[in-house]
């Protein structure tokens, strides 16, 4: 088959012209057509034609216009017109001079599936003064689409479940004292936190699933008096935090190890006093937090406050009140559900249950349809958590329910436009079509994982841009990236990524099959197209239409 450009394929119909006008000839070697076959690239078919007029191949008043066109049955494409007059011919296409010269030509058309059976013809007219001739010349045939073997296998991502068995909580309470004292007053063990405090002790140490980890007590001293006495008296009240902690935990018969109280006297709680002035309604608390910023000594600030005579009162009856206290951190964990009650409580009571334990529940089951029932159980219960509907979302995908698939995914980006939710949103958008709003979500979902990066890969495939796909898909060994890489010129690379994908399908030896062809390798492609045949019978009809195998026809026996 013969390879020309669009000059090249000007330049042939220019043939029989000059023939009549000046008695030249010109051969098949003065031309050539890139790609040959030609090449479906980015849903576009693109021609180079390269022609080499020869010497005093063009008369200087001539002029031949030519034009490639795509021919199906049914219809025609025609590419972009090519010009080329002589010397003294009045206009202002390209010209070529007596002594030759070579052009190149470069014109692409939308592809469309008439095309892939199609010839490339060139129609050329010359003009001469009065004389006129038109040519109609046959250079290549057919297009090669294997970029349309790409399949389907956008890969979604399901919101991950934070789940842990063992969970580490607080209790806590607070004992405020008096001013100077660490005597516990019998109205702090009546406070509704206390109270809370001890019940809960009595509940946990029923609990089996509950582990006393540690008791801290927490002492401060409001900042105002001496250092020293202040520091002793933070030491004091949180001893006094321990006895009546000591009381509760022992009362409720919880047997703890010789470490399990903590005692943290902190002393004067300047950090306290700032926090509490920032919120409390006082004359002048910006002069006096700016004190506290100004100055570090303890007692430069205790006089600078106290010198502040007309809010010192109201600061000593209604903020170091409630600095002089002990805090009383119980920490503990508890030991979560088994897998077995996970799974049970999700089918048959998942209102039991928080949104973590229902996301990872569903990840316990392998039936579809349970994690389907799971998830929208989770939905329903947790609608603003958008893993919930973007899981229900990648269910629904992986039944091939897509459009139901994508109402989830909107859902789940009307929660939180996530990462992972611009992914699957990113698959929706290019199989309906917008490429470039898939792309866009692809951008979006930076950090989602390597699925994000394969994804993208499968568009820049679409788009015709194989080194990129071919780079963006090497982490995942699958058809999809092993055509990227042929398509790319990689075909050793290609072969290694289809083998170790494991992928023994028709279609998987169909793309073997091209790689030989491409390779020269002509009784290894027959041997994968008859194993693709074995298994998928209409191939067959395909293969023997393929421009890839148009060099080994003659070796096909089926």
């Amino acid at each position: 088959m013969k390879t020309t450009s669009l000059k090249a394929l000007a330049f042939v119909g220019l043939t029989g012209f000059m023939a009549a006008c000046s008695s030249i000839k010109l051969t098949e070697e003065d031309f050539k057509v890139e790609p040959n076959p030609l090449e479906v690239h980015g849903d576009e078919v693109e021609i180079t034609i390269t022609a080499t007029f020869p010497e005093k191949a063009m008369p200087s008043k001539a002029v031949v216009t030519a034009t490639p066109a795509l021919v199906y049955e049914g219809g025609e494409t025609k590419f972009d017109d090519a010009t080329y007059q002589g010397e003294k011919f009045t206009g202002n296409n390209t010209v070529i001079p007596k002594t030759g010269k070579t052009v190149t030509y470069t014109s692409k058309v939308p592809y469309t599936p008439e095309m892939e059976n199609s010839t490339l013809r060139v129609r050329a007219k010359g003009t001469k003064g009065s004389k006129e001739q038109e040519f109609d010349f046959e250079v290549a045939q057919g297009v090669i689409t294997t970029p349309y073997l790409m399949q389907n296998d956008d890969m979604v991502i399901l919101g991950e479940d934070n789940f842990e068995r063992v969970t580490k909580h607080e209790q806590r309470a607070v004992i405020n004292f008096d001013y100077n004292s660490s005597n516990v007053k019998g109205s702090e063990l009546s406070d509704e936190d206390w109270k809370a405090f001890t019940a809960f002790v009595k509940k946990a140490a029923k609990d089996t699933n509950v582990t006393f980890l540690s008791l801290e007590n927490i002492a401060y001293a409001s900042p105002e008096g001496e250092l020293d006495l202040n520091s002793d008296l933070a030491k004091d009240r949180a001893e006094a935090g321990e006895r009546y902690a000591k009381r509760s935990i022992s009362g409720a018969r919880v047997k703890t190890a010789d470490d399990f109280y903590i005692n943290t006297p902190k002393g004067e709680d300047w950090d306290g006093f700032k926090a509490a002035m920032a919120t409390a309604n006082i004359d002048q608390g910006d002069k006096i937090i700016r004190i506290l910023e100004r100055y570090k000594d303890p007692a430069v600030r205790e006089q600078q406050i106290q010198d502040l005579s007309d809010v010192f009162e109201k600061i000593n009856s209604e903020i170091f009140p409630q600095l002089r206290r002990t805090q009383v951190v119980l920490t503990y964990q508890v030991q979560g559900k088994t897998d077995a009650q996970l799974m049970e409580l999700a089918m048959s009571n998942p209102d039991t249950l928080n949104v973590e334990e229902l996301l990872f529940a569903a990840t316990l089951i392998e039936d579809m349809g349970q994690k389907l029932t799971i998830y929208k159980a989770a939905a329903r219960l947790f609608p603003n958590d958008w893993r919930t509907t973007n899981n229900v979302g990648y269910v629904l995908y992986q039944q091939g329910k897509t459009k139901e698939a994508a109402a989830q995914f909107k859902l789940a980006a009307a929660a939180e436009k996530s990462a992972v939710v611009h992914n699957n949103l990113g698959i929706i958008a290019r199989l309906g079509g917008d490429r470039k709003a898939a792309a866009d979500h692809y951008a979006q979902a930076a950090g989602a994982g390597q699925e994000v990066s394969y994804n993208r890969g499968l568009v820049e495939t679409q788009n015709g841009d194989y080194k990129a796909a071919s780079a963006n898909m090497k982490f995942h060994k699958s058809f999809n990236t092993a055509l990227a890489q042929m398509l790319n010129g990689d075909n050793s690379t290609a072969m290694s990524t289809i083998k170790a994908s494991g992928d023994d399908s028709a279609m998987a030896h169909y793309l073997m099959a091209i790689i030989e062809a491409r390779n020269g390798n002509a009784s290894a492609a027959t041997g994968h197209l008859d194993k693709a045949i074995a298994r998928d019978a209409s191939l067959a009809a395909k293969a023997k239409s393929d421009l890839e195998f148009r060099n080994f026809k003659d070796s096909f026996t089926f």
